[in-house]
């Protein structure tokens, strides 16, 4: 007897989300809550079939601490990850399943159980960073800002915002579906602007920032990544300074107009100021989609992928 997530449901549409919700309660202190859980198709070609996540619910906010995507092993594996203490927030604790696109797998869980105690992330590659986001619902933490700069109408400046998609060329990059799922900037006969900008992130913490991008339509266009040192920083000169990391420059005169994803990736070293990462894209007849943005702490060899991004 285990608890299983219906995937074979034919009426609910990907990124359709069902949760085993605990009862509300205060913890004073860390505990630990481990599971196992069976993530698996027999089906080689449809490996994109949900994800599961630990979702911490307190009035004002809902915080993801765990999260795993996609096939798995053809086995229980075994997760566990703290749940921290907080002594003035009621919290309850959800663990959530999320339909992918397909109705061939199973997501199961089982042999739920809660100690007192702080406990590291298991599996490894379920450990969630503030900066993690899938673009299935919302931007997550991350904030678009910007718009077209020429523009005196408010609400045409908001078109060339990123936002999320709802239907475009593209499938999403996630579980492979269709409308939308990524984060999505498109504009039409004039240039413009627009940033997506991180929550902040920690100075003393080497990540390996890994993402997926595409264009949607084949125009002259700019994706950009740059570094921004927090503001109160007591660091060098340098390090206060805007920093431009990775960039990639879209050819008009590309023949191939196909959008198709393509991974990201670059290393952020530790300094001595906390800062954010924003991701700056421009486009005149064209667009970009971005989806799947991981920080990953573990990657000491990360490099700037692909190579022809390093900025000169």
């Amino acid at each position: 007897m285990y608890m299983k997530f219906e995937l074979s449901c034919f009426k609910c549409q990907a990124r359709t989300s069902e949760a085993l919700v605990s009862t509300s309660r205060l913890l004073s202190n860390d505990h630990c809550l481990s599971f196992w859980v069976y993530m698996y198709t027999t089906i080689a070609s449809l490996t994109h079939i949900g994800a599961l996540k630990v979702v911490l619910r307190y009035a004002d906010r809902n915080v993801t601490v765990w999260y795993l995507l996609n096939q798995q092993q053809a086995d229980w594996t075994y997760a566990q990850v703290t749940l921290p203490a907080n002594s003035t927030n009621n919290v309850t604790v959800a663990i959530a399943g999320v339909q992918g696109p397909h109705v061939m797998g199973m997501i199961g869980v089982d042999d739920i159980a809660v100690a007192p105690i702080a406990c590291p992330v298991k599996p490894e590659v379920a450990k969630v960073e503030a900066g993690d986001c899938t673009f299935d619902r919302d931007l997550c933490l991350w904030e678009a800002s910007g718009g077209d700069e020429s523009s005196s109408s408010s609400s045409s400046a908001n078109l060339a915002k990123w936002h999320l998609a709802d239907n475009s060329p593209l499938k999403d990059h996630t579980f492979e579906a269709d409308e939308g799922g990524y984060a999505y900037m498109e504009t039409f006969n004039r240039i413009s602007k627009s940033n997506l900008t991180s929550p902040l992130l920690p100075s003393d913490t080497f990540f390996c920032f890994t993402f997926w991008f595409s264009h949607v339509y084949r125009d002259t266009a700019e994706l950009k990544i740059y570094r921004v040192p927090d503001g109160g920083g007591q660091g060098g000169e340098e390090e206060n300074e805007e920093a431009l990391l990775w960039e990639y420059n879209l050819d008009a005169d590309d023949e191939d107009d196909t959008p198709t994803w393509q991974y990201g990736q670059l290393p952020l070293d530790t300094t001595n100021i906390d800062y954010r990462v924003v991701m700056a894209g421009m486009v005149t007849r064209s667009g970009w989609a971005v989806d799947d943005v991981k920080f990953y702490t573990s990657d000491t060899n990360c490099r700037v992928y692909p190579s022809t991004a390093s900025p000169v």
